[in-house]
């Protein structure tokens, strides 16, 4: 049977992350002295240098958006955090704001303290105080003792800290909240929903490393550099690179499926090592999946690539005369291996011929110069070996006519 509760909980966590994106995007441009955590002193926390300063607490609800009534186990479990922890719990202590795609019933404690509508704090309080000794859930109880142990003023103060948005959009409409959050970057709609796929990738990897205390809290102004960043990559004279090298589990099953490819047989033929040989396999993944991504998205034109692949034929060309000029007419085995390694070398290496003058990724040239190589016809390949031509005419007897 599959694990529902389990699904919830991952979707949950993968909300919390996306929320501090749009919190960030948001509300980071009124905080250029605050730095944003993750599951350090609360799910989400803004923190100048004397300690946090604005604390989140993020819930999420598939299906059914659940409830936020004065009983609820999600308003008790935060009320706990809180409490539980010194800096929170203090009367001088950070804000607090709970974002729930539940629902504060009408009447409710936390009704009284949604964000945009008329607080009443006082009366916010006593519901508080009411479900504390009426509530008959095991799962709240320590919740409600714990609060009920609790000064006046600590109760009170935390009410007044405390804010709520309820009915938050779920995880799967988070894209809409965020490409609404930046307007500002001026795309085009196909645009703007790849640039927000490659800013929430970045987010993503940003934020695995902040959970595992790899890195200090995040600042406004570096997801703004890097916004920035992605959108130059929309601009005339670049591309945005949105396919990035794989893992070391999906790089054993890409070279696995290249492994019989044209252009694989050809490196064989000139001796490319075999970590070299697989970084070939993976420059050539990512250019045939980088190239579908522009066209889709119509970054780029089919005249513009092949134009693109041509000149690197010509250059192939040149560079390809200049080796047999050098071969001795009695060229050893082991002389044309290395002259056609060298020729590899020397393309793979080479610097300029870029599609886009500000788009200088070398896997992309490198990967097309071996789909180039990757045609079974000898007339219209390209290739390394002095005598590619008739290796491949051997390799593909039966298949060209």
């Amino acid at each position: 049977m599959p694990n529902h509760d389990a699904a919830q909980s991952a979707l949950g966590y993968l909300h919390q992350v996306d929320w501090a994106l749009v919190e960030m995007l948001e509300n980071g441009p009124d905080r250029p002295d605050q730095m944003m955590m993750l599951e350090q002193f609360d799910d989400v926390s803004w923190q100048g240098d004397a300690g946090p300063t604005d604390l989140l607490q993020v819930k999420h609800h598939v299906g059914r958006r659940g409830n936020l009534g004065d009983k609820s186990v999600d308003l008790w479990k935060s009320i706990k955090v809180w409490l539980d922890d010194s800096a929170s719990r203090a009367v001088d202590g950070p804000t607090l704001r709970l974002v729930t795609t539940a629902n504060c019933p009408g009447g409710s404690a936390m009704e009284a303290l949604k964000i945009n509508s008329a607080r009443d704090e006082r009366r916010a309080l006593a519901l508080l105080d009411q479900a504390a000794d009426d509530a008959e859930s095991a799962e709240t109880k320590a919740a409600r003792e714990l609060w009920s142990k609790q000064p006046k003023d600590v109760r009170a103060s935390l009410v007044s800290r405390l804010s709520v948005l309820d009915r938050s959009i779920p995880i799967d409409q988070i894209e809409v909240r965020l490409r609404r959050s930046l307007w500002w970057v001026g795309l085009s709609e196909v645009n703007l929903a790849l640039f927000v796929d490659q800013l929430r990738a970045w987010w993503h990897a940003l934020s695995v490393d902040l959970l595992l205390k790899r890195r200090p809290p995040v600042a406004a102004h570096e997801v703004r550099s890097r916004a920035g960043l992605l959108r130059d990559g929309f601009s005339s004279s670049s591309l945005p690179t949105s396919i990035a090298r794989p893992s070391k589990a999906e790089i054993t099953a890409i070279v696995d499926t290249h492994a019989n490819h044209v252009f694989v047989r050809q490196l064989g033929w000139i001796n490319v090592p075999t970590n070299l040989l697989e970084r070939a396999i993976i420059d050539f993944w990512r250019t045939v999946e980088q190239t579908t991504v522009w066209v889709a998205n119509h970054l780029v034109d089919l005249l513009e690539l092949q134009e693109y692949r041509d000149n690197l034929a010509d250059q192939w060309d040149h560079a390809w005369d200049s080796m047999l000029r050098k071969l001795p007419p009695n060229a050893t085995e082991k002389e044309k291996e290395d002259a056609g390694y060298d020729l590899w070398s020397q393309m793979r290496d080479r610097v300029g011929t870029y599609l886009r003058s500000d788009f200088q990724e070398s896997f992309y040239r490198n990967g097309i110069l071996y789909e180039l190589a990757n045609v079974e016809n000898p007339d219209e390949s390209h290739g390394w070996h002095p005598e590619f031509e008739s290796m491949l005419r051997q390799l593909t007897v039966g298949r060209i006519k």
